[in-house]
């Protein structure tokens, strides 16, 4: 434990200060908005240091500034490591720790990401329900995992606000998921049966596709959510409850209704780059300040 506290604080020292980090190791762009591999990874390090007394506030936050700087991508490639929900997951544990900080930022974060995610939800629904008429049309991973996925959101807005109609949308979508897909050359595969390689492309050695287990890019994800969001209280109708009983009262929206009534010709996911403008308030100050697009 000691060693790995030693080791944790050298790495925190020597990513002390943002504008120092990147002058040393001139990382690219998209490094500031990344989660995985960029600044907001350094962030939450010193969110939990700040959190646990190991380190200061003002480190934590000049970390986040920076990441919030400029125009944040809530377009079609953020995910819940890159982009608004990386920021807003970042953010997220921030303002629990600390309640009163980033709430505005927060708000304006959230009216984003939920029309990224009502976008992707009713993308999926259109592709599944396509299949029922034509031949099945099976999920890319980054449509459901919880790296780049809609379990990723889910992730987000479980943590969020486990009341939220946006998280109830993700996890009919992904019971709807788990539903076989129509038969084809008379085998009939699990819901996400990808056509991709497990590398998230399409591949010789894998050409017919494969079904993912794994946690971040296959079922286990949207397992593991659906799993946490039983134990905060998630029902859905017609599903046993913890008494044994059947649930029949008010519950979460069904995946019936979830369905978008579009079909497969409505509009799909949108391919403009959505940037946010957003800047955090300094050191000291309530809130952040993110004037409109």
């Amino acid at each position: 434990m000691t060693a790995t506290r030693t080791l944790t604080d050298e790495l925190a020292g020597d990513l002390a200060e943002p504008e120092d980090t990147q002058r040393r190791y001139r990382p690219p762009d998209w490094w500031a908005q990344s989660l995985a591999s960029g600044a907001l990874g350094v962030a939450l390090l010193h969110v939990e240091r700040a959190r646990t007394g190991r380190g200061g506030w003002r480190t934590a936050h000049s970390w986040l500034a920076f990441a919030a700087a400029g125009r944040v991508d809530g377009g079609p490639d953020c995910h819940l490591h890159y982009g608004a929900p990386a920021l807003a997951y970042v953010l997220l544990h921030a303002h629990t720790a600390h309640p009163g900080t980033y709430g505005r930022a927060l708000d304006v974060l959230d009216a984003q990401i939920a029309r990224t995610t009502a976008a992707r939800i009713d993308a999926a629904h259109r592709r599944i329900d396509a299949g029922r008429t034509r031949a099945p049309r099976t999920p890319t991973l980054c449509e459901f995992d919880a790296i780049r996925g809609l379990t990723g959101l889910g992730a987000y807005w479980l943590r969020r606000n486990a009341d939220s109609p946006h998280l109830r949308r993700i996890l009919d979508y992904l019971i709807r998921l788990t539903e076989p897909l129509p038969t084809l050359n008379q085998h009939e595969l699990p819901g996400w049966w990808t056509h991709l390689a497990p590398n998230g492309r399409r591949t010789t050695g894998f050409p017919d596709g494969h079904a993912n287990n794994g946690l971040s890019h296959g079922i286990s994800g949207p397992l593991a959510l659906l799993a946490l969001a039983a134990r905060a209280g998630y029902q859905r109708p017609g599903t046993p409850s913890r008494s044994g009983a059947s649930s029949t009262g008010s519950t979460p929206t069904s995946v019936e209704t979830a369905t978008t009534s579009g079909g497969p010709t409505g509009p799909p996911l949108p391919t403009p780059v959505v940037l946010i403008p957003m800047t955090i308030a300094p050191a000291g100050r309530r809130g952040a300040t993110a004037p409109p697009a």
